[in-house]
């Protein structure tokens, strides 16, 4: 075993794996919860947006997690070293690809006041569309960068990129079991 940041006996590294597949478990089953009592028709709209980007918010947990989708510089090594022992540990998980767009509404969530600035310097009219449920492309003259949210038809769009909760949870579920199968 070639460690550097984690565990070379092996039981101190299938400890320290199980941590990890634990954290994965718990966001998949907070994501399945949240989904399950997700009914459009009793909520509003606001709680329609926080649900759905809960949902995407553990999603980036996990996807940081196997994949270290984000990590920073001085994080990278660790990071590298972190997804190889879970990808070799999982092999199942290079099978799972992430659901279209969750890596740029990630982005886009996670940089928020970036996005904003961009709005503001790019926004002739100074509008904003935001806490929306309607089809997308309905305010024919707003531009992408006017539409901050909208929910529609189990579509959350976060600055006009779209994202299909029930795929976001197939894929957690999915992660979830690969980890857990062989349990």
């Amino acid at each position: 075993m070639n460690n550097v940041y984690f565990p070379k006996d092996e039981d101190s590294l299938n400890f320290v794996l199980n941590v990890y597949a634990s954290e994965v478990k718990d966001r998949a089953d907070w994501i399945v919860r949240r989904y399950k009592n997700f009914d459009t028709d009793s909520m509003d709209v606001m709680t329609i947006l926080k649900t759905s980007i809960d949902i995407i918010g553990d999603a980036i947990v996990i996807d940081r997690i196997i994949n270290g989708t984000g990590a920073r510089k001085n994080e990278r090594e660790i990071v590298k070293e972190r997804v190889r022992l879970i990808h070799d540990r999982w092999p199942g998980l290079n099978n799972l690809n992430l659901p279209e767009n969750l890596g740029k509404v990630r982005n886009d969530y996670e940089h928020f006041d970036t996005r904003l600035d961009q709005w503001a310097k790019a926004s002739e009219r100074k509008i904003i569309i935001d806490n929306n449920m309607t089809p997308p492309g309905i305010f024919q003259n707003a531009k992408e960068k006017e539409v901050i949210r909208n929910y529609y038809d189990g579509v959350l769009y976060f600055w006009n990129k779209g994202v299909v909760l029930k795929d976001v949870v197939k894929w957690a579920t999915d992660v979830s079991y690969e980890m857990f199968k062989s349990h």
